[in-house]
């Protein structure tokens, strides 16, 4: 190809289509357009094509964006489309810009909904993948997202931050029917974890909310298959696995293989169990009397019916993995607890101790028996300790660390200083202090509130102690130098009873039959020398805990008023006592604690006299207290 007169010149016709095609089809659209345009073209390049090559010339198409150039020979059909192409062109960038505003005013939309429910004018980063699940939501509109967030809100309890974490690790959530899914699913987990930790298994799985098989339909065959598992298998009546539908709907929806294969696991540690305390009576008991225990203690129908009551009481079991959950934790029991079989088997048979398997090993048993370990560190004995202490009360374990951890620290606060300092300097340790004791012989105070339940009753017995008095705190003979700590930790029980149901009507009893003296605000009042006189004992002693939680109707009001029947009976009167006359009423030890035939063998009387008078008297007696305790406070009779 030669260069002559400024114009481009080819060797042959053929050469100069190919260059014609080459140029429109490599430059810029505006460089080919002008090419076309320049009169250079018609006289140089286009003279040397020959004329049917010109006619017949392929159109040339192309494709920039969204932009096509059609080029032909004629100049006129070439205006002609690209007039219309670019109006197409047009109307899509105006339809994808439109759609694409109403994408952007719609998310905008619902930033703004959360921008506004968290607090802040723009959302952060940690938004960022809510974000872009809203550009890719197209149907999700303001409404359905206030929605979820007015039932987020209300089921966790105003609990801000909690609401932000799980529709910014879960944003697949505000598309979820309210009415349809959420609120079967929190009903459902509400009914499994109960209200107080409910919200904390949301805010350790945020993902929990959007569980599956909640509030929906099984199919029909795996209904049926699963109902003839729980009726031959498990003994379930009708009305059985009607109650399991409405309680967790899910396990219609899980495989009868998966049932069978923890059934079978939770019948072998049963049989286990079985199979132990058989031999320990063939090695305990007269071998004339084994025929009298060939008969399994846990025969087959009674492990079908436990197991029956278990998978009522905690479906939640049979959804379990056999190998990677219950095992684990099984064995997890046994070597830091020192769990038996037959414990284990214990357990699973207790319908209100089972849930124990439901728990995470990692997120609960592993820290709470962690936290236990330490608080049982200085015992010799901490294993048996921390067994015994499970077996009474496995629902510590259910306690979150700062729970159990908040109530330690108060207990330790109540210990005395010089209690402590007493048993540090005979060689003792910590294992005396109050959280110890209370772990070991009643752990079940570690699940009451601390300040709805606990708190209130140890301020209301050290009044009744005088521990907060001026002056100083009682004491008799059994106890020296007492403090809050001393008086609680020898029964601690006392902490679980109903302060307006037990502590304060056993306290009146005492108060009126003068084994007490309190105030009006139940303050203890210490005896007057002046008024007392020569009295050898005091008339206002230490009222030990074990003595308060004495029942009221079964024990104190009936042997009280046996004391009177027997006292008019022998005085030959219609009337009890004289006031004056109080020297042969029974002590607090006798009254309160004795057995039976020792409290009838200090009146003189026959016990079978008293059994009689027992009998007749507790319910006119437990009316007449209750109606009075109606008629001040509206607490309901319970004959």
């Amino acid at each position: 190809m030669h260069r002559m007169n400024g114009s481009p010149r080819c060797s042959s016709p053929l050469h100069a289509g190919i260059l014609l095609v080459l140029l429109i089809a490599v430059s810029p659209i505006s460089v080919v357009l002008a090419f076309l345009e320049s009169s250079s073209i018609s006289n140089s390049l286009f003279r040397q094509i020959p004329t049917s090559s010109q006619l017949f010339l392929p159109q040339i198409i192309i494709k920039r964006s969204v932009i096509v150039v059609q080029v032909s020979s004629n100049d006129d059909n070439i205006d002609n489309q690209s007039g219309e192409e670019e109006q197409e062109e047009s109307q899509v960038l105006l339809v994808a810009t439109k759609k694409r505003n109403n994408v952007n005013q719609r998310v905008r939309s619902i930033v703004q909904v959360l921008s506004d429910y968290n607090g802040q004018p723009r959302l952060g980063p940690q938004w960022s993948k809510t974000k872009n699940y809203l550009y890719n939501q197209r149907d999700l509109t303001d409404d359905q997202v206030g929605k979820v967030l007015h039932f987020l809100n209300d089921v966790l309890k105003d609990d801000i931050d909690l609401v932000c974490s799980v529709i910014q690790s879960n944003p697949r959530i505000l598309r979820k029917s309210v009415d349809h899914y959420l609120i079967p699913t929190a009903q459902f987990l509400q009914n499994l974890y109960g209200s107080e930790l409910f919200c904390e298994a949301v805010r350790r799985n945020p993902g929990i909310l959007l569980s599956t098989g909640v509030g929906h339909n099984a199919p029909d065959d795996a209904v049926a298959a699963m109902e003839e598992l729980l009726t031959q298998r498990l003994g379930r009546q009708p009305r059985d696995i009607t109650a399991l539908k409405k309680k967790a709907p899910w396990l219609f929806q899980t495989s009868v293989e998966q049932i069978t294969s923890v059934l079978h696991y939770l019948d072998h540690l049963l049989l286990q169990q079985q199979q132990q305390q058989q031999q320990h009576q063939q090695n305990h008991d007269d071998p004339s009397s084994a025929s009298e225990h060939e008969d399994p203690i846990i025969s087959e129908h009674r492990r079908k019916t436990m197991l029956g009551k278990l998978i009522q009481a905690y479906p939640t079991i049979f959804h379990l993995s056999v190998e990677t959950n219950l095992k684990p934790k099984v064995a997890f029991l046994q070597q830091q607890c020192g769990f038996t079989n037959a414990d284990v088997a214990s357990l699973l048979t207790s319908t209100t101790r089972a849930g124990l398997f439901c728990l995470s090993l990692h997120d609960n048993l592993q820290p709470t028996l962690e936290l236990l370990q330490e608080l049982f560190r200085d015992d010799d004995n901490s294993h048996a300790l921390l067994r015994d202490c499970i077996l009474k009360h496995p629902q510590i374990l259910s306690l979150s660390q700062a729970n159990l951890q908040e109530k330690i620290a108060y207990f330790d606060r109540m210990d005395d200083d010089d209690e402590l300092q007493q048993n540090a300097n005979a060689g003792q340790s910590q294992k005396d202090s109050l959280a110890c004791r209370i772990a070991i012989r009643s752990p079940t105070i570690f699940s009451l509130s601390l300040n709805e339940n606990i708190q209130p009753k140890v301020d209301f017995l050290a009044n009744v102690w005088g521990i907060n008095a001026n002056h100083d705190a009682p004491h008799d003979a059994s106890t020296t130098k007492p403090s809050l700590t001393a008086l609680l930790g020898e029964y601690p029980n006392i902490l679980t009873l109903s302060l307006e149901g037990n502590i304060q009507p056993t306290l009146n009893f005492y108060n009126q039959t003068g084994y007490i003296k309190l105030d009006s605000d139940w303050n203890w009042e210490p005896s007057d020398p002046e008024e007392d006189g020569d009295k050898k004992e005091n008339p206002s002693p230490l009222i030990r805990a074990r003595y308060i939680a004495c029942s009221l109707f079964q024990r104190l009001l009936p042997r009280w008023h046996f004391y009177l029947k027997i006292k008019v009976k022998r005085s030959k009167t219609q009337f009890p006592v004289e006031e004056d006359d109080d020297n042969d009423a029974p002590p607090l030890h006798i009254l309160a604690m004795a057995s039976d035939a020792k409290f009838c063998d200090f009146l003189g009387a026959e016990e079978e006299e008293y059994k009689a008078f027992k009998e007749e008297t507790i319910p006119r007696l437990k009316f007449s207290s209750q109606f009075d305790t109606w008629l001040k406070t509206g607490r309901p009779i319970d004959v």
